[in-house]
C-alpha cells in the first residue's frame, strides 16, 4: 500500500460494518482485490494493511528469534489480535468487536492513511492526539528529522 495519503471521517454502520472511502480505495493496487488485515495499532487504534503487506510484515516478525523472551511477548501481541477482512460488494468490513473495544470505537471512526498503513480511530482519541499547536509540530518535526541523512529523504 506504499503511497496512500489521505484522512477520513466516517461511521460505522448499525452492523458495525466500516465503508472504505472511495477516495482511499481509488489508491490502492488493483491486486488488493478487497483484501486486508486488520490488527492492533500502534496507540489506541486498528492498523489495516494489505494483504500482501501483511506477508511481508508477518515475515519479519516470524524471523524473530523465539527463545528471547522479549520476542515472544511481541510476536503473541503481534498475532492476537490480527483478523482477515475481505471487502463486501458496497465496499464495507466488519470491524471485529475486539478490536473496536480495544480502540474504543463505537460510531464515528477517523480514518488516516500513512504510506503503506491505514490507521483506524475513535474521532475523539484522533483528535486529541494530532491537535497541537504549529510550535508543537515544529518542535517535533525538528527532533525527528534533524537526524536524517537527506539522501534518507
Amino acid at each position: 500500500m506504499a503511497g496512500l495519503l489521505g484522512t477520513y471521517l466516517v461511521s460505522l454502520d448499525d452492523k458495525g460494518r466500516l465503508r472504505i472511502p472511495s477516495a482511499l480505495k481509488d489508491q490502492l493496487p488493483p491486486d488488493v482485490d478487497g483484501r486486508f488485515v486488520l490488527n492492533r495499532g500502534m496507540g489506541k487504534c486498528i492498523s489495516l494493511v494489505t494483504l500482501p503487506e501483511w506477508e511481508v510484515q508477518s515475515a519479519r516478525v516470524r524471523s524473530l528469534d523465539k527463545y528471547v523472551i522479549q520476542n515472544q511477548e511481541f510476536i503473541r501481541k503481534f498475532f492476537a489480535l490480527a483478523t482477515k477482512v475481505t471487502l463486501d460488494g458496497a465496499d464495507r468490513m466488519l470491524l471485529p468487536k475486539i478490536l473496536a473495544d480495544y480502540a474504543g470505537i463505537t460510531k464515528e471512526v477517523v480514518i488516516t492513511a500513512m504510506d503503506d498503513v491505514v490507521e483506524i480511530w475513535n474521532k475523539d482519541a484522533y483528535y486529541g492526539l494530532v491537535e497541537s499547536t504549529p510550535e508543537d509540530f515544529a518542535q517535533l518535526a525538528q527532533r525527528v528529522m534533524s537526524n536524517q541523512n537527506p539522501g534518507e529523504l
